[in-house]
């Protein structure tokens, strides 16, 4: 961590790529652009098959300009390579807020 970025975990890094490809697939849907998701902190569950990430999320509507940023912390669980559980906890009210106004 002496660089200033945070520690992901290397059994999760070619994991990580496939998460931010799924992200971008998931937040792009009509006038919702990603723009980036840059992960602020990473903890591995118990037994090495899965990982909590934190991490910001960044969209601009395309149709306004406006920028939206909020903080998620995310939980996943992996077996045989394979993702069986994905939550996601975020400020529900930012989000509200977004949503309200597009």
């Amino acid at each position: 961590m002496g660089n200033g970025r945070p520690k992901v975990h290397t059994v999760f890094v070619s994991k990580i790529k496939a998460l931010e490809s799924l992200f971008y697939k998931l937040f792009t849907k009509g006038y919702k652009q990603p723009t980036s998701f840059p992960i602020t902190a990473s903890y591995p569950l118990e037994g090495g098959n899965g990982v909590i990430l934190e991490f910001y999320g960044h969209l601009k509507n395309t149709q306004t300009g406006e920028q939206y940023t909020n903080s998620y912390i995310v939980v996943f669980k992996f077996r045989e390579g394979k993702l069986i559980l994905f939550r996601e906890f975020f400020d529900s009210l930012k989000r509200q807020k977004y949503e309200s106004h597009n």
